[in-house]
């Protein structure tokens, strides 16, 4: 969004309408009726959220969560988010990019996961995950019958290499035990949910009073591990791209395989993630040993390729561009 008055942005789950108040621009998101829950955990969590941690969050200018349609009113927030300065843009130094990275990570495992805390185990896993999983390539199999073919082939080949299909590799992990007992959180804690690249505003002067704005969080108990997979989605296998469309994929399905003959995205700014990537794993394997969680970036990575692998049905809207988006996914 620009931050122009009048301009409404409409999503499967809110409307976002921009406002001018005096010489304020205020922006109101309004649920629909499949982000009700959302927007009230959301308007719940900036109005209680203790001062260190709601600094990092959208200040509630007002809301209405008594009945429909719930809303709340917060600033426009003039920052780039992370997505754009990370793929897109070539102005802000790498130096500035690590120092955000690191701020995000050192504020969510000092700050935001001490808000609140409850027992992990099979429970969550089964529900963030398992059946996640399972409902979301179900739904993109009966969206599209070329994808539904796609998924059903017996082998899929990248350039030539093997892979095999998000759902028996799935299976394949699930049916270690002692994997699986790896993958359960140890604890859960007051997870964000949602943290995107385009979720995360970043103040790009050099000495900001706030470094960093996060949108859209939840307000549930969850893995850290699921946050930061969807951090990894950015930084390692660069979703972003194929969110907005900036790949190209080349596929075919013949003799029950689908073969990807191309998947290729630019690589200007491919260096500057994997900087990042490198180093957002060197502070997660200190925050790992002080927390006693060995286990924290073997759940991170599995949480990145469920992510993945159930990203599809948001990203198909019936045409051969959505098709490539979900098959990219």
């Amino acid at each position: 969004m620009k931050g122009i008055p009048g301009e409404i942005v409409r999503t499967k789950l809110s409307e976002l309408e921009v406002f001018a108040r005096g010489k304020e621009i205020t922006i109101r998101k309004t649920a629909i009726e499949a982000g009700q829950r959302d927007v009230i955990e959301q308007a719940q969590f900036y109005q209680h959220a203790p001062p260190e941690v709601a600094r990092h969050y959208p200040t509630l200018l007002g809301h209405n969560i008594s009945k429909p349609p719930y809303w709340y009113e917060m600033p426009f927030y003039f920052y780039p988010s992370l997505r754009d300065v990370v793929h897109f843009r070539s102005d802000v130094p790498l130096n500035l990019l690590e120092d955000r990275i690191t701020a995000i990570l050192t504020f969510l495992f000092s700050k935001r996961y001490r808000l609140k805390s409850g027992g992990g185990g099979c429970a969550y896993f089964g529900e963030a995950f398992t059946s996640r999983l399972s409902k979301r390539l179900e739904q993109l199999e009966q969206s599209d019958s070329i994808i539904a073919q796609a998924l059903s082939t017996k082998a899929i080949e990248l350039q030539g290499n093997s892979l095999p299909h998000p759902s028996v590799a799935f299976q394949r992990i699930v049916s270690n035990v002692e994997m699986l007992h790896r993958l359960y959180a140890p604890r859960l804690v007051s997870i964000h949910g949602q943290l995107e690249f385009d979720h995360i505003l970043v103040n790009t002067h050099p000495e900001p009073d706030v470094d960093f704005v996060l949108l859209d969080c939840q307000d549930r108990l969850g893995d850290p591990a699921y946050d930061l997979g969807k951090l990894w989605e950015s930084l390692h296998s660069l979703v972003d791209f194929i969110k907005t469309d900036f790949f190209d994929l080349s596929y075919s399905i013949e003799n029950d395989v689908l073969a990807v003959g191309r998947f290729v995205m630019p690589v200007e700014r491919v260096s500057v993630s994997n900087r990042l990537y490198e180093l957002a794993r060197s502070c997660l394997t200190n925050i790992s040993a002080e927390t006693s969680d060995p286990h924290l970036l073997m759940r991170s990575d599995f949480a990145e390729a469920v992510h993945l692998a159930t990203a599809g049905p948001f990203f198909y809207n019936g045409t051969e561009a959505g098709r490539k988006r979900a098959l990219a996914f």
